[in-house]
């Protein structure tokens, strides 16, 4: 009687577990996906400026490399003020191990893009890792 009481509320304390591990990541990328959004929307990077930390690994029309932070958001604020954003919509995201993907369809005055973001997770939460624009 104690075994099936045991094993019974293992398996619950698992479920519980898996359940608030997708809840946090679900509330994570939701952040992620308005910061990103408001950003595009407005022309404003200082929305998304918190998960640059460290190096990014970029590709502007004009640029691709690996750059400290401060050069991405130089380089991403520079694309936005070339650019004049009209409409931005998600197409895709999702999360891939410990990291979560956003795709993006991004319109100006100029062209249409598809703007590709990978954050990944770090000790103090998502970090952007690559920020591609095509």
């Amino acid at each position: 009687m104690k075994s099936k009481y045991l094993i019974t509320s293992r398996i619950l304390l698992s479920v519980f577990i898996i359940l608030i591990s997708m809840t946090v990541k679900g509330q994570e990328s939701t952040s992620i996906k308005s910061n990103i959004e408001k950003m595009m929307t407005s022309a404003n990077i200082k929305t998304v400026t918190v998960y640059f930390q460290g190096y990014v690994d970029v590709e502007f029309p004009n640029f691709q490399g690996v750059v400290n932070e401060l050069k991405a958001e130089n380089l991403l604020r520079d694309f936005l003020k070339k650019e004049q954003p009209t409409h931005y919509s998600f197409q895709k995201d999702g999360f891939t191990g410990n990291s979560y993907y956003l795709i993006g369809n991004f319109k100006s005055n100029n062209k249409a893009r598809i703007i590709y973001f990978l954050f990944k997770k770090s000790s103090s939460g998502y970090i952007l890792q690559q920020l591609e624009i095509e």
